[in-house]
């Protein structure tokens, strides 16, 4: 039996490294630059395999690591979270809108007859707040809120950067509007 190799030979003026049969070849398998389309598209959909099967496991963990809302929406947090955080009745508190996960609030003190308006909103179980044009206040020196929600209660909880708790509860009927 004769050697496939021996076939073979080597032109000078093809590139070094690639190999031209004498004979035409019959088949895919005699002919390894054949196989080149063949792979890449394997390869090309090994990649978007791969590349959905990443987008999809970090949609469901993502989604997994949602605190339950509970029988509230996210605009009901919200004005909890905004109640407590500025020690007003949340029933005072009005959401202007919702764009792009972040919640606009307005309330009016009573006492200065001021208008003041806020920015929410929700990363797991944190409430981040801000003032309507102010940063968000996520650093060590701020206030941390957390929200738990449960069926139709509601448990916003402050700490304090000195380590001080203030937990308010709600019930979903003090929250709807």
């Amino acid at each position: 039996m004769k050697n496939q190799r021996d076939n073979v030979t080597y032109s000078a003026h093809a590139n070094l490294n690639h190999a031209t049969e004498s004979t035409s070849p019959t088949s895919a398998d005699e002919d390894p630059g054949s196989l080149r389309p063949v792979l890449g598209v394997l390869f090309g959909l090994f990649a978007l395999i791969v590349v959905t099967i990443t987008f999809a496991s970090r949609h469901v963990l993502a989604t997994s690591l949602e605190p339950p809302l509970g029988a509230f929406t996210q605009e009901q947090i919200a004005r909890a979270a905004i109640a407590t955080a500025m020690d007003q009745d949340p029933t005072v508190i009005e959401v202007v809108r919702k764009e792009n996960g972040v919640i606009y609030t307005t309330y009016t003190r009573d006492y200065f007859k001021t208008t003041w308006a806020n920015r929410c909103k929700l990363e797991g179980d944190q409430v981040i707040v801000a003032t309507a044009t102010g940063r968000w206040r996520t650093d060590e020196h701020n206030d941390q809120i957390t929200f738990a929600a449960k069926d139709k209660d509601l448990v916003i909880t402050r700490r304090s950067p000195d380590g001080t708790l203030k937990k308010r509860d709600f019930s979903l009927r003090e929250l709807t509007m």
